[in-house]
C-alpha cells in the first residue's frame, strides 16, 4: 500500500528492485512501480485525499509547536520534532 506509507515513486521502485531484481530487469521494476502508483492514484483517489489531510493536520500541529499524535483503538504514535527522546 504505497500511498498509505507516503512512498514516492523512487522508493516504490527501490522496494521492487530489492525484492525482484534477481528475477526481472530494472526497466521492468520501473514499469511495475509506475503501474502500482497509477493504480493507487486512480482506483483509490479518496485515500490519497485522506493522506494529504492527515499530513496537513500534522503540519498545523507542528507549526503550533505541539506534538503530532495519531491514535486508534490499538495503536498510538506521537511525533515531536522538538524532542530527541522517545515518548
Amino acid at each position: 500500500m504505497p500511498i498509505i506509507y507516503g512512498q514516492t515513486n523512487f522508493s516504490i521502485l527501490t522496494d521492487i528492485r530489492v525484492a525482484l531484481s534477481q528475477y526481472i530487469s530494472e526497466g521492468e521494476c520501473f514499469l511495475i512501480g509506475k503501474a502500482c502508483t497509477s493504480f493507487w492514484k486512480t482506483r483509490y483517489h479518496e485515500m490519497d485525499c485522506l493522506i494529504n489531510l492527515i499530513s496537513d493536520i500534522g503540519w498545523i500541529a507542528s507549526a503550533s509547536n505541539r506534538p503530532v499524535m495519531y491514535g486508534v483503538k490499538y495503536c498510538e504514535t506521537v511525533q515531536d520534532y522538538h524532542q530527541t527522546r522517545r515518548v
